[in-house]
């Protein structure tokens, strides 16, 4: 057995025994992105069977498929197709079966595609997923997890022969497979996290507020009777899972009307496979007032304008800028990894589950809470080296974060 294949299957066997629960259900779906994933996909399998678990259902959305068939097709003629329909995804929540999403990024696939394709193209698939993105609450086992491919990696590390190779080797350890036992070292980070967590829950923090030389100048508050979430998590049997592979941040989510102020973006985001960057968003009483990308720009504004309320904001998280992502000096394009590495916002889609009583709340009476409702949920970095929040709680004013780092 190769290297590969060893870390392969210990990757495999973290994300079906530790981040999944198969408790309750016996089905599995896998989703992925490429068939350049098919082996790794292979190996998922042979894991999931030595589990017993019988249903085992794929989901390939291969995105130069994907290109493909919008590169021949006018807006008003993109219909749904095998290469889009979502509605498999339903299908297996509402079983409360376990999906497997494998993540990755492929570098400027979508750069030659009109954005109102793309939009249209969302538009027709978010009906066939729609109990899916209603109940992204943790009320069904997921887990979203990253896998390299060569464009990737060549566009990372264009000078390295061996760039593949690399990533992978860098996917490996930022997800802790090189240790001696995968499933113990995430437990242990999860136990140290998890003080961190419990610090700012006691703190009952109001408000934050940013600062860093990059010129964010930004506050933002929260509802009443919220809590702050890591990687421990439970679904709705209490089941412990992971959702994100890796995962180093510490969110809630904000009352969206209470954002003001100024936030720069400290990584690229990719959304719809397109890159944004050197880019800021200007918001008053928690609506974007302003924003302007150097790159991008016409694809910020498709993400604010073109979506349900994706013009407000959904979560906020804190990151240690000295995070094993952050440590290797690498933007990765993928915001599985980045938003890891920094402190981030996200537009769009609130997490109802950060409030404490939400499962007796309309969605009527959750939008009162401030609770933001949107059909996407998009995560931009902001963290920086310099970044400091102070924390407003009642017993006053604290510094939580400084240069970049908690304080707490």
């Amino acid at each position: 057995m190769s290297e590969v294949e060893k870390l392969d299957r210990k990757y495999a066997q973290l994300l079906l025994h530790k981040c999944l629960c198969f408790k309750n259900t016996d089905t599995l779906l896998i989703q992925y992105m490429t068939h350049e994933h098919d082996d790794f996909v292979k190996i998922i399998i042979e894991e999931a069977k030595k589990m017993n678990i019988k249903n085992i259902l794929l989901c390939c959305n291969d995105s130069d498929e994907i290109h493909q068939y919008l590169v021949n097709t006018e807006v008003d003629e993109i219909k749904l197709n095998s290469l889009i329909d979502r509605s498999l995804w339903d299908e297996v929540a509402k079983k409360h079966g376990s999906i497997l999403h494998i993540n990755t990024f492929i570098p400027n696939l979508m750069s030659d595609i009109d954005s109102k394709k793309i939009s249209k193209m969302n538009q027709v698939a978010a009906p066939t997923f729609s109990y899916y993105r209603a109940n992204f609450k943790y009320n069904f086992p997921w887990v979203i997890c990253a896998y390299p491919n060569k464009r990737w990696a060549e566009f990372l590390f264009s000078d390295d022969i061996n760039a593949y190779l690399k990533l992978y080797d860098y996917i490996m350890k930022m997800c802790m497979i090189d240790s001696e036992n995968p499933l113990k070292s995430w437990d242990k980070y999860i136990s140290e996290i998890n003080e961190y967590k419990e610090k700012l829950q006691n703190m009952k923090i109001n408000k934050l507020s940013y600062k860093n030389n990059l010129g964010t100048d930004f506050e933002i508050g929260f509802p009443k009777d919220y809590k702050w979430i890591n990687l421990d998590k439970r679904d709705n049997y209490g089941n412990s899972i992971i959702v994100n592979m890796p995962s180093y941040e510490i969110f809630t989510t904000p009352d969206y009307r209470t954002a003001n102020g100024i936030v720069f973006n400290s990584r690229p985001l990719v959304f719809n496979d397109n890159i944004i960057d050197d880019f800021y968003i200007e918001f008053k009483d928690g609506v974007a007032i302003n924003y302007k990308a150097k790159i991008g720009n016409d694809t910020l504004k498709e993400l604010i304008e073109n979506y349900k309320n994706s013009n407000r904001l959904g979560e906020v998280a804190l990151v240690n800028n000295n995070s094993p992502i952050s440590n290797t000096g690498i933007v990765f394009y993928n915001t599985l990894f980045d938003e890891n590495a920094s402190c981030h916002l996200a537009l769009g889609r609130g997490n109802a589950s950060t409030i404490n009583y939400y499962q007796n709340l309309t969605q009527e009476e959750l939008d009162k809470v401030g609770i933001n409702n949107s059909n996407v949920h998009v995560d931009f970095m902001i963290g920086t080296p310099d970044l400091e929040i102070v924390a407003d709680t009642p017993k006053g004013k604290k510094l939580i974060l400084k240069r970049g780092n908690f304080i707490i």
